[in-house]
């Protein structure tokens, strides 16, 4: 499974990396759009970011390996860059939550789309976590502390952009148009 490796690989940057050089700053290298997401400014950012990453990875990836792909990439990408142009108070982005968000709005769509005609409990749950996502964002944005993680170090404060962001790209992913990937596998002759 792809969210076990990436939670592996987490776990060896946040634990065993350097994080300074893995963590997106303007004019930081190039690579660390991506690096960013895995690592960590503490253990207990590090342990709920994992916490939320492995269970809705793994129910995204089941459901659809190609939109989990294509979230985790979008959001990848899109939150540091999100960060660097519209929230320049921030000086260095680490972190899962960016790509947790991307997996929750992925799931929830995942889940609406799957549910029965007539299943207003599903609809209900998703709509009330949606609200729940919904006011942890407006609650770090208002208080300027995080929620869920207690421990982030001095001066640092929870980036509720990078939530908005990654759900937007796993909103993105859910309803982007089926990608077909058969012209890999087609071989043609030479005559």
């Amino acid at each position: 499974m792809i969210t076990l490796l990436l939670a592996a690989l987490a776990a060896a940057a946040t634990l065993l990396g350097n994080a300074p050089a893995l963590a997106f700053a303007r004019g930081a290298a190039p690579w660390t759009v991506v690096t960013c997401h895995f690592v960590h400014w503490s253990t207990d950012q590090f342990l709920w970011g994992l916490a939320v990453f492995i269970p809705l990875g793994i129910a995204c990836e089941r459901r659809s390996r190609t939109r989990y792909l294509l979230a985790l990439s979008g959001s990848a990408v899109a939150v540091p860059l999100a960060i660097g142009a519209l929230a320049p108070a921030i000086g260095s982005y680490r972190g899962l939550s960016g790509l947790d968000s991307a997996l929750f709005a992925l799931l929830a769509c995942l889940l609406t789309s799957e549910r029965r005609s007539g299943e207003r409990a599903t609809l209900f749950l998703i709509l009330a976590a949606g609200l729940g996502f919904g006011g942890k964002i407006a609650y770090e944005l208002f208080t300027g502390s995080p929620m869920f993680a207690s421990e982030l170090g001095a001066g640092i404060v929870p980036v509720p952009l990078a939530h908005a962001v990654g759900a937007i790209a796993g909103v993105a992913a859910a309803f982007a148009p089926p990608i077909n990937f058969a012209f890999l596998t087609r071989r043609t002759a030479c005559s």
